[in-house]
């Protein structure tokens, strides 16, 4: 209803309909018959009607022929979901299904601190390893009398459906897959891909299933083998995908291997539904496998191929017309329904071509999504919002697959679990046995890979030898597909003693493929970054010094113009080179040359508006030398000069810190009726400015001078939410009083708290410091951040509500506007002026740190996004600003070493060159 009334009110406000809503009589000879039908649809929702009949009908008919089949699955997960477990065991039910719900979050949980560890302590440890290994041990630890409520939800977990798994995780990580890919790439490289994909797959399949049929002691019939050899001949690029990323490897590298990962899935899925198919038949249990002939089974891989080939392709078009509709860029509703859109599209598209048609799923979704990428990347209103949905569900995906793979594959060889329904055990033999299969599937990788290199070396994009021993090497194997084995087994054959041989098989199968799936992640995932490197297939490292610092340069060259126009503004007058210098690594080593030209350069692009920079605090550090003259460190500034003093008593106190919030501005002085001020239109006007503040402080955030996070600009916007709320009552501006509410909950409290204990702690990006936070200086730093951002965004909302909002001559109702803001611009000051000004000088001088270091790390993001710089150092880059950041947050000093005394800065700017001081606009200073 929402929906229809927006709608509605958007016709009316159309100028060409009149007020009875019909078209014009000016625009009605020339609107086509489709455009004056589509016009009535939509006012009358007569399209939602008709897709909703539409559905209705496909409901009733398209789905009679599978209602049977779609039926019976349904009613086997649900009796799975029901009976919690499809693994045999001899414990009692666990008491509600509500307990799925505590494993996949808390398992995400652990996996976040397990990568902040990894991220700041083990870089070089891989993170799917490490989370594979969790789900393991909780895995091992869920026992047959376990009452632990983590365990339980674990419990749950294993019964879940093999099909079901895939059905969950699959769809959505192929579509991230086939959306994300190069496009242009993957066309040139499609041949090459394809080959990698089926003829490398089945060669595969056939020398592991060798490995596995000789080998090994377990008398695996060949169908079980090459079953087995289906499911450890694809290929998994997650771990390796972000390292070469990181590291600016080859873009045709990557491709093969992610390209590679994308098609061997669906291919290695066709392998194994075949051969598992013919597994199961030969247990003989009524409705379990088919005893697939071999034309019987190149039949049934071309329908199953070229199948969910078009229905992924019918998918995607479809998509893509309704992306096509969904075409309103402006509103954020329309752009979340278009990233909906393409969820529900890889999602059904899935399940209609497994479930309802028999055919391949996996190639349906990797269809739709590159069809997608293709027809619909140009009209998809947000393609951020789009991008990072789906990276955010791959990441929730691929962390709960691995680790529920773990669990899966540490309760299975559990001896405990294994004892109650078969007499194998995986023990040291077994183990042997996987160490002993993992270098065979190395050594089959190599085989494969340089077998097909004459062909590959000559067709798409080509390849080389050092990308393809890194391919040979980089073969990662997953096991999601055992998992479907094993559970349809243990389904189908309970604890029938006929069976037992059976069970055992898939036992050691599923055994062999989570050890391998184990032992790829960890070994490979260590490995590959030294090797790749050893095979110098990224950039020299002496080429990529040498362009790193080139960007370095570039990186100074930005960061000074910021530096230079920042000067130019008084509320920076006062801040001393020295504070800058010790903070900002770019501005480190500037020479009077560099200064000069920046301002040059500042002044060449601000011909109009120019302020000459206030250098009288910057010159003297970068003038020669004169006699007699010395530079403190602090401890002897602090005892030679009193130009600054140190921080202590001058600080408010509690008392006089809440005596500053007495003031209230909410007042009647009866100015809108002397004035004949409309109260609607004055409403208006306030909530108009309140939006225009609100962008002010977005842009101060994007140009650095607002931090993203923490208590300023949570307080600032908070009091923009309280003034709005008193506006809407007909109350007058006061963010300022808003902002002082917003200072007074608890969250500068916590803020603190949790300052003081990361403090203690470290943060892992730098040294712990064990040094006490002043609370009163923390008050202080507080209300100065708040109010510097304050007065200038209330300035510059001043400008545009002027120069845009409101006409050549202001009427009644703006002008009160602009008063009620120049009010809360002289409490704000008024604050400002009781505050010790020693402190607000401080504050000062490491705000303008804080901006540039910002504008440091936003010119770093902007050269990384244009792929300007690789991730490696970018990173690096970021990281280190970062650590900066964070001393301009926690240091309190306004003197640094190397602090030049007032009287050797006044001696300097005497001695220096009067034109140059009339160019520069200096004033000297005195003592």
């Amino acid at each position: 209803m929402l929906q229809t009334n927006r709608r509605m009110t958007r016709h009316r406000r159309n100028p060409a309909f009149s007020s009875h809503g019909n078209p014009s009589q000016g625009n009605n000879k020339s609107r086509s018959v489709p455009a004056s039908l589509r016009d009535q649809f939509v006012r009358t929702n007569a399209d939602v009607i008709l897709m909703g009949s539409l559905l209705a009908l496909y409901n009733y008919a398209v789905m009679g022929d599978a209602a049977d089949f779609t039926t019976r699955f349904l009613e086997d997960s649900s009796k799975e979901l029901t009976n919690y477990t499809t693994l045999p065991s001899t414990h009692c039910q666990i008491g509600s299904p509500y307990m799925a719900f505590l494993y996949p979050w808390f398992t995400q949980t652990i996996a976040v601190l397990i990568y902040y560890i990894l991220s700041r302590y083990f870089p070089s440890l891989p993170y799917t390893a490490i989370v594979f290994l969790l789900g393991m041990s909780i895995g091992f630890a869920a026992s047959c009398d376990a009452t632990d409520a983590i365990l339980q939800s674990a419990e749950v977990w294993l019964g879940i459906n093999g099909q079901l798994i895939l059905l969950i995780f699959l769809p959505g990580l192929i579509f991230l897959d086939s959306y994300t890919i190069d496009v242009h790439l993957f066309f040139q490289a499609f041949w090459q891909l394809m080959t990698f994909a089926f003829p490398m797959v089945l060669f595969g399949t056939f020398l592991t299933a060798i490995v596995g049929k000789f080998m090994f002691p377990f008398n695996w019939s060949w169908d079980l083998s090459m079953t087995f050899g289906a499911i450890l001949s694809s290929t998994d690029p997650i771990s390796v995908a972000g390292l070469m990323k990181t590291l600016g490897a080859p873009p045709r590298l990557q491709m093969h291997i992610s390209g590679e990962s994308l098609l061997n899935d669906g291919a290695a899925v066709l392998f194994f539904n075949i051969f598992s198919s013919r597994y199961f038949a030969q247990m003989g249990i009524e409705g379990f496998g088919t005893k697939v002939g071999w034309l019987e089974g190149f039949i049934q891989f071309f329908r199953l191929s070229l199948g969910g080939a078009a229905i992924g392709m019918l998918f995607g078009i479809a998509t893509v017309l309704m992306l096509k509709l969904l075409n309103r860029r402006l509103s954020s509703e329309e752009n979340v329904i278009q990233v909906v859109l393409m969820m529900s599209s890889a999602y059904l598209g899935h399940f209609v071509s497994e479930v309802l048609c028999g055919c391949s799923g996996i190639i349906a979704t990797l269809t739709s999504g590159i069809t997608i990428k293709v027809l619909g990347d140009r009209i998809i209103n947000d393609g951020l919002l789009t991008l990072h949905f789906w990276q955010v569900t791959g990441q929730l995906l691929n962390t709960l697959l691995f680790i529920l793979g773990g669990t899966l594959w540490g309760n299975v060889i559990n001896p405990r679990r294994a004892a109650g329904w078969t007499d194998a055990e995986f023990g040291p033999i077994e183990w042997l046995w996987l160490f002993a299969l993992f270098f065979m599937l190395i050594i089959i990788r190599f085989v494969i890979v340089f077998s097909f290199y004459p062909i590959t070396m000559n067709i798409g994009v080509g390849t080389s030898i050092k990308e393809s021993l890194f391919m040979s090497y980089a073969g990662f194997r997953g096991a999601a597909m055992a998992t479907s084995l094993i559970t349809q087994v243990f389904k189908n054959t309970g604890n029938d003693t006929q069976y037992l041989s059976y069970r055992e098989d898939v036992f050691y199968l599923y055994g062999m493929t989570g050890g391998i799936a184990l032992l790829t992640l960890l070994i490979f995932g260590i490995t590959c970054r030294p090797l790749i490197c050893f095979l110098k297939l990224v950039t020299p490292p002496q080429a990529r010094l040498k362009v790193i610092e080139n960007y370095r340069r570039h990186l100074k060259k930005e960061n000074l113009i910021c530096y230079v126009k920042l000067l130019s503004q008084e509320r920076f007058k006062d801040v001393d080179y020295a504070l800058v210098r010790a903070h900002v690594p770019f501005l480190k080593d500037l020479t009077l040359e560099q200064l000069l030209e920046a301002v040059k350069m500042y002044k060449d692009a601000t011909p109009y508006y120019f302020q000459p920079p206030y250098l009288e605090l910057v010159l003297p550090y970068l003038l020669p030398e004169g006699g007699n003259e010395e530079a403190f460190d602090m401890k002897t500034l602090d005892d030679h000069h009193g130009r600054h003093h140190r921080r202590g008593s001058t600080l408010l106190s509690t008392e006089q810190w809440n005596a500053v919030f007495e003031s209230d501005t909410f007042r009647d002085d009866g100015y809108l009726a002397r004035n004949g001020i409309d109260p609607d239109d004055l409403t208006e006007q306030r909530l108009n400015f309140i939006e225009i503040l609100r962008s002010v402080y977005h842009d101060q955030i994007s140009n650095g001078e607002l931090e993203s996070r923490g208590d300023v600009p949570y307080s600032l916007f908070r009091g923009l939410d309280f003034c709005k709320t008193a506006v809407g009552k007909g109350k007058p501006l006061n963010d300022w009083e808003g902002t002082q509410v917003a200072c007074k909950t608890w969250v500068p409290v916590v803020d603190e708290f949790f300052h003081t204990c990361l403090r203690h702690m470290g943060t892992g990006l730098r040294t712990c410091k064990t040094d006490a936070i002043d609370m009163n200086y923390f008050k202080v730093c507080l209300v100065v951040r708040q109010i510097l951002p304050f007065l200038r965004a209330h300035r510059h909302a001043q400008k545009i509500f002027k120069n845009e909002f409101a006409g050549s001559q202001l009427t009644p109702a703006e002008l009160k506007v602009i008063e009620e803001s120049d009010e809360q611009v002289s409490l704000a000051e008024s604050v400002l002026e009781k505050i010790d000004k020693y402190d607000v000088t401080v504050i000062k001088g490491h705000l303008m740190c804080q901006i540039l270091l910002q504008q440091s790390v936003y010119n770093v993001e902007k050269l990384h996004q244009k792929g300007l710089l690789p991730d490696e150092e970018a990173n690096e880059i970021i990281e280190n600003l970062n650590v900066d950041l964070q001393n301009v947050f926690e240091c309190e000093q306004l003197d640094h070493d190397g602090c030049l005394a007032s009287c050797i800065v006044a001696k300097r700017l005497k001695e220096l060159d009067p034109v140059t001081k009339i160019d520069l606009n200096i004033i000297e200073q005195t003592n």
